[in-house]
């Protein structure tokens, strides 16, 4: 029962953590929401917490999606992210 209980609380603890492009961005909600699948998609072998992570969605800039692109640009501007993604979609 446990190990059940594990799978979830990391995956939970992983999404929290993961897929943004610039390490100070990662708290943000609207980014995790809206770059979540292209992390999976694209970068799932770098770990969240490391700088691989910047340098994989920098490579595939062009290849992430619109909800991403368009958080993440947002989030640049010092807009609201979950707001971009959403327009974009």
């Amino acid at each position: 029962m446990v190990s059940s209980l594990r799978t979830p609380a990391a995956l939970a603890a992983l999404l929290t953590v993961m897929t943004t492009p610039v390490l100070a961005q990662r708290d943000d909600p609207g980014l995790q929401m809206n770059c979540a699948s292209d992390y999976f998609r694209l970068c799932a072998g770098a770990d969240p917490d490391s700088p691989e992570v910047e340098r994989c969605f920098a490579r595939n800039r062009v290849r992430l999606s619109a909800q991403c692109r368009a958080a993440i640009s947002a989030y640049d501007r010092g807009e609201s992210t979950t707001q971009a993604g959403r327009r974009a979609q």
